[in-house]
């Protein structure tokens, strides 16, 4: 228990550096079990203080690998962030170059498209974050979630270069 308590503790440092909000209620059990916690290792006898404690360590600790899934998920969810901006970035800048190209205004209905499907990809993005940041998404969901979410990047991707190759087409 004291090892788990360590090993959460030392993920909670580790998002609280990368400024990741921690779920209220994984704070609250954390807290719940450490004093239980010291109030059991600061026993001499079997009070009823001590029984209490006894009672939360064995009622909450269960929750313990809960609250450490949740927040591997988090931590996960911070490197999955850059790879996402990073591919808004590329995505954006090539957007910004095929529109101000001459084919650009050619074929405007499909870069309008692009624009859309781009627009609504960074707007699930933001749900998908404040999901997460407020512990309604599970670690099972969140993996299909970012994997549907990637693909959906790439659909956008290929919807930039089939754009890229008409302007291409219509150069010949």
């Amino acid at each position: 228990m004291k090892r788990g308590l360590k090993q959460i503790a030392g993920m909670i440092t580790r998002l609280s550096r990368k400024n990741i909000p921690i779920p209220a209620d994984v704070q609250s059990l954390i807290t719940e079990l450490t004093s239980a916690l010291e109030t059991v290792k600061a026993a001499t006898e079997l009070t009823e203080e001590v029984e209490g404690a006894i009672d939360i360590i064995q009622e909450k600790g269960q929750d313990l690998g809960d609250v450490g899934q949740t927040l591997g998920m988090l931590e996960q969810m911070s490197q999955m962030t850059k790879q996402i901006s990073k591919k808004f970035a590329k995505l954006d800048k090539a957007l910004v170059k095929i529109k101000k190209s001459k084919s650009g205004s050619q074929h405007p209905e499909p870069i309008a498209r692009v624009e859309r499907e781009l627009g609504a990809l960074k707007a699930e993005w933001q749900s998908v974050q404040s999901s997460v940041a407020s512990g309604e998404a599970d670690g099972d969901d969140l993996r299909d979630t970012m994997d549907e979410f990637f693909e959906k990047v790439e659909e956008v991707r290929r919807s930039l270069e089939f754009v890229k190759q008409l302007s291409s087409i219509s150069k010949m």
